[in-house]
């Protein structure tokens, strides 16, 4: 079953989910460039790619 026509419905829905990839991705991406921890900059990056993922689905 096709997930983009619920969400299609209301554009309003579209723009949050990707305002919340935006920031997720730049949010992530900065922290990630401070930290020394090596698990943390992996825990990092990962959420950063979630973040393209949302940015891929508002789009």
């Amino acid at each position: 079953m096709d997930c983009y026509f619920y969400v299609s419905i209301n554009s309003d829905v579209l723009s949050f989910v990707f305002y919340v990839g935006f920031f997720t991705l730049v949010f992530s991406g900065f922290c990630a460039l401070v930290e020394n921890d090596a698990k943390k900059i992996v825990a990092l990056s990962t959420m950063s790619q979630i973040g393209f993922c949302f940015l891929a689905i508002g789009s």
